[in-house]
């Protein structure tokens, strides 16, 4: 078998299937990558037995044939080579690179013992754009704890609210959900939970695919996601995703309308003086107000307070929060201002972004 390719089309598939490849000492084929030829090109493929990726490298194929080598040596070989063409030549377990005058040697293992990638078909199919799609993962999955214990909630969740698809993902101490543009029903009423892995490299490989397509295919206990030449198949978490909705409080006592820089920035000053352990920055603002303050407090280091102009509709109050919930929440969110809605000290309170729909970040308060 031999395969013919530029160094930057090789290094491009590598580093799409290279993070799958896992560091298993129990199985130790699970730390390679499959190489098999076919008309299209040369076909690589990595899988952790929970996630599997499979992408194209287009190029000029001679025979037939399949070889594992291990991902992240063959990986790295690669990004070595000059920009220049590639040559691949496999003998058996074999794999010989040779691009310019550089010749490598990398021993391989059959691919007989390489897992078989399930194949997904016959499902609901549909289509999402792909930079939506990519930004929607990104704006929810940071808020999953895959160690959490709750195999439930260990994945983001695919959805449905008044047939626009939801993703949300939640830790049980915050909440992300965002509102794709995209009218699906999905089969399942109930919606399915997509592994946290399987999620993190859909978004990873959206991030080159801007205005691409990702095709969705759903089976019974597996999703098919097709990127281009790239596909990830997964299989979905078992269980029934809580009903966050009910989390959510119907009313809000007071209305924070407050400069999102500003605000991140005064989480940031206020982080330094907060309680080990406890990363707790306090929220407060006077009835109907022109102002709000976030401060902390630590008796052994000092203290930090930043008044902030902002907008204040609705009754005095006082909420602690996590730093780190608020920071990362505030990250998600593009808009100038953020609107927060407060429902008191020892209820979720709700970011959002200030003059936008489909998004929106529940932090449950640390009590006081």
């Amino acid at each position: 078998m031999k395969f013919l390719c530029t160094q930057e089309n090789l290094n491009s598939g590598l580093a799409l299937v290279g993070h799958v490849a896992s560091k298993s000492t129990s199985l130790p084929i699970l730390n390679n990558i499959l190489l098999r030829t076919t008309q299209g090109g040369l076909e690589l493929v990595a899988t952790n037995l929970e996630v599997a990726i499979t992408t194209m490298v287009r190029g000029k194929t001679e025979g037939e044939g399949t070889v594992t080598v291990q991902g992240r040596l063959f990986s790295e070989a690669v990004a070595l080579l000059p920009h220049d063409k590639v040559e691949l030549v496999v003998e058996g377990t074999t794999l010989t690179l040779i691009c310019g005058r550089s010749r490598t040697v990398v021993r391989g293992m059959s691919a007989d013992d390489f897992p078989v990638i399930p194949q997904v078909s016959g499902g609901t199919k549909f289509s999402l754009p792909a930079d939506e799609l990519g930004q929607a993962i990104a704006s929810v999955a940071f808020t999953v704890n895959p160690e959490e214990g709750r195999p439930e909630i260990s994945g983001v969740f695919l959805g449905n609210t008044e047939k626009h698809l939801v993703l949300v993902g939640t830790d049980s101490y915050r909440l992300a959900e965002r509102t794709l543009s995209q009218s699906v029903t999905l089969p399942q009423s109930e919606g399915m939970i997509v592994p946290l892995r399987a999620a993190q490299e859909v978004g990873r490989v959206t991030q080159g695919a801007e205005g691409q397509e990702v095709i969705v295919v759903l089976g019974d206990n597996q999703v098919l996601w097709q990127i281009g030449d790239t596909q990830i198949v997964s299989r979905l978490v078992a269980g029934q995703y809580p009903d966050y909705r009910q989390i959510v409080p119907k009313e809000f006592s007071a209305t924070v309308v407050v400069s999102r820089e500003a605000l991140a920035q005064a989480v940031r000053s206020a982080s330094l003086f907060v309680r080990s352990g406890i990363n707790d920055v306090r929220f407060s603002f006077e009835t109907n107000a022109k102002a709000v303050k976030i401060s902390s407090t630590n008796s052994q280091l000092g203290e930090n307070t930043t008044e902030l102009e902002a907008t204040v509709e609705g009754e005095a109050a006082e909420v602690v929060f996590n730093y780190r919930y608020l920071l990362d929440g505030l990250q998600t969110i593009n808009t100038k201002e953020v609107q927060v809605k407060v429902a008191g000290p020892n209820n979720p309170s709700l970011f959002e972004p200030k003059g936008e729909t489909g998004y929106r970040y529940l932090i449950m308060p640390i009590r006081q």
